[in-house]
């Protein structure tokens, strides 16, 4: 319990940090770690087939599957958008994008 009040701690304090960078940067970071998950699929899928009494095999697919994941959200950082609002005033547009 007290390792992961620690890491939740840990992950709201570099929270402003993480928002300061580059989206560029944060996506490869994200790009990084499904790397790294790759990179160590079977002690990962070992821990997870032991943890949560998997087949072997499904918790290979499901590291992959996460792999995946943070490529697919790191691919989004070149992707700019937001919400575009009408306003009750004709000569103002509300734009809305979305910030870590």
């Amino acid at each position: 319990a007290e390792d992961a009040e620690a890491a939740i701690n840990a992950a709201y304090a570099a929270k402003k940090d993480w928002a300061a960078l580059p989206v560029p940067t944060r996506a490869g970071y994200l790009k990084k770690f499904a790397k790294v998950l790759r990179e160590n699929t079977e002690m990962l899928a070992e821990t997870l087939a032991k943890e949560q009494s998997k087949v072997i095999g499904l918790a290979r697919v499901e590291i992959e599957v996460t792999a995946e994941y943070y490529e697919y959200y790191a691919g989004w950082a070149r992707i700019y958008g937001g919400e575009t609002i009408n306003s009750d005033n004709a000569k103002e547009t509300i734009y809305l994008t979305r910030k870590p």
